[in-house]
């Protein structure tokens, strides 16, 4: 067996070769992969600590977990962390990625404040396979071809290139206790269906395929972080973050026949403002006839226009926030504004509440047309001081329930200009005795938001 465990040696090592003098937090559930890990580095030689998480999801099977990994770490005089996180968990549609979340945020905090260099997790070949057909049943782009990723900032799985049969030879070899979770073994997550379902399916036609799928996968994310700092150079040169404000703005030739820039350059651009591959050739369809198409994804609210992509983070606490986004004089508009370039005579002009007349000297593009917000205010026409948009709309008649449904329209400085369907600002008011170019937007009846 020892000539296996050389190969087992190898393979770490083209992951993790740091010098013993680091100091590494090791993950352990109690599980045998975990088990495996502590034991492994423990005897390389290195300073290591072990941390814990409990979520009492499994009854007393969690609690019997957390006692053996306690024993063990006892025994073998290594210093645990343990996190109870039974209080912690919500009921949640992804109750999986709220346990993740819980887990890491526990392991950064352990690293940082008893200064670990490395938190080290037990992830291998068989959960990188299947993260990887996850992620191909789910729509990915390179990244999700990289399954998980060797590295992540301090985060290191160093056993991803070992099979579950190479950990159980080490785990059998050195007498390495460990715990069964029987949880592994239903059917409940998308993961555990690909485990014992669809991989057995995939072996019948290639013995070797979680082999593969796993150095494929490794490949990919070599060629990736080669790769990345040359993407984010292309992806700094395009994408711009407007002054003194959270919008970004993807600026990029105009478009002909096809996208001016390479598809991999618009993905990687976008992908972190929740772009993915099930709706990106859509988009990118949208860049090649821009007229104002939205796409909201969980985070942002993006905006196809001529040259450039508005990127706009959603409301914290209205995760369907509506936006649009008007880049000039010609549009595009909403479909419930129609917009004439006008001259009025002023002593002629008859303004209703649907209707707002703006200067186009004064007006600063591109327009952000969204709902009330809470804290919103401006100077309504007719009065010299500001007043909150709330008290504005409870003088209006209007009910507390529906003030979030009104649209505001504000300028590129997101100073609001419009109340629409009500009253547009004390700044535009014409002067007497001009006669400027006007942008007379009329808001279409029963489209305040209100109906």
């Amino acid at each position: 067996m020892k000539g296996k465990f050389t190969e087992i040696k190898k393979k770490v090592r083209l992951i993790f070769n740091e010098e013993k003098s680091c100091r590494l937090l090791i993950a352990v559930s109690g599980g045998s992969d975990s088990m495996a890990l502590l034991h492994y580095f423990l005897n390389e030689g290195y300073d290591i600590g072990a941390a814990h998480v409990n979520y009492g999801l499994r009854g007393k099977e969690s609690d019997r977990d957390e006692q053996f990994v306690r024993a063990y770490c006892d025994e073998q005089g290594v210093r645990l962390f343990v996190l109870d996180a039974k209080g912690r968990m919500l009921k949640t549609s992804n109750l999986q990625e709220h346990a993740r979340e819980i887990r890491y945020n526990f392991f950064y905090e352990i690293a940082r404040k008893e200064k670990f260099d490395f938190i080290l997790t037990a992830h291998h070949a068989h959960d990188n396979a299947e993260t990887l057909l996850m992620n191909l049943i789910r729509g990915a782009g390179m990244h999700g071809l990289g399954g998980i990723r060797p590295r992540r900032d301090n985060v290191v799985r160093p056993f991803l290139l070992l099979s579950k049969e190479e950990i159980h030879a080490y785990l059998n070899s050195n007498h390495i206790p460990f715990v069964e979770d029987h949880s592994n073994a239903t059917l409940d997550y998308t993961r555990n269906l690909i485990r014992h379902e669809l991989l057995p399916l995939l072996e019948k036609y290639n013995p070797s395929v979680v082999s593969h799928l796993s150095k494929t996968a490794f490949i990919v994310n070599s060629y990736l972080e080669g790769n990345e700092s040359l993407w984010k150079k292309n992806v700094k040169k395009y994408l711009k973050v407007k002054a003194a404000s959270d919008i970004r703005e993807f600026l990029h030739p105009k478009v002909k026949k096809s996208p001016s820039l390479p598809l991999w350059l618009y993905y990687e651009a976008l992908r972190p403002f929740g772009i993915n591959s099930s709706v990106f050739f859509d988009f990118i369809q949208s860049i090649q006839n821009p007229s104002g198409q939205i796409f909201r994804t969980g985070t942002h609210t993006l905006q196809t226009l001529k040259n450039k992509i508005i990127i706009l983070p959603l409301n914290k606490k209205k995760k369907k926030e509506d936006v649009f986004i008007t880049e000039g004089p010609e549009g595009p508009w909403p479909e419930f504004i129609r917009a004439e370039r006008v001259i009025p005579e002023h002593d002629k002009l008859k303004m209703n509440k649907n209707t707002a007349l703006f200067p186009l000297e004064k007006l600063k593009f591109p327009l952000y047309w969204r709902r009330a917000r809470k804290g919103d205010a401006f100077v309504p026409f007719g009065m010299k001081g500001k007043k909150k948009i709330a008290d504005f709309l409870k003088d209006e008649g209007i009910k507390a329930a529906l003030k979030s449904r009104v649209w505001i329209l504000t300028d590129a400085n997101e100073e609001i200009i419009w109340v629409a369907g009500f009253r547009t600002t004390e700044h535009f008011r014409i002067q007497k005795g001009t006669n400027p170019e006007c942008l007379e937007l009329l808001m279409l009846e029963n489209e305040a938001g209100l109906e």
